[in-house]
């Protein structure tokens, strides 16, 4: 299977469903994939490629297309340290043998925890 490259072609740019521009590259590929080193490959040509390159098989990555879909949620900066500091103690407690891995707490009790204490998960915008 023969592939044309179009090397030091001028960067298109097309939408995804929430409109927001994707540059048409190999970087934005639906079939870009890394070797070890960290270099960029195609996955359906094997071969490296360049972060401006276009062949004619580009396809948006899942990612861009879902971008902006579900904006999520931002947790608070203090459940986030609350988290930090238990996690920090469940560590030195295993590492001292007083606990196992397995009497961490889920996240689900972390959040409970700190919910009864008052506090927000998520920040609010």
């Amino acid at each position: 299977m023969k592939l044309k490259i179009l090397k030091n072609k001028r960067v298109m740019s097309v939408r995804n469903t929430q409109g927001i521009k994707v540059k048409r590259c190999c970087a934005s590929c639906k079939y870009k994939c890394y070797d070890d080193n960290g270099k960029r490959f195609c996955s359906i040509m094997q071969l490296p490629v360049e972060q401006k390159s276009l062949c004619t098989r580009w396809v948006m990555a899942n990612e861009l297309q879902k971008m902006g879909h579900n904006p999520g949620k931002v947790k608070s900066r203090e459940y986030l340290r609350f988290v930090q500091k238990v996690r920090s103690e469940e560590m030195v407690a295993i590492e001292e043998g007083r606990m196992t891995k397995r009497q961490c707490l889920t996240v689900e009790q972390l959040r409970e925890e700190f919910r009864k204490a008052g506090g927000s998960v998520y920040a609010i915008h």
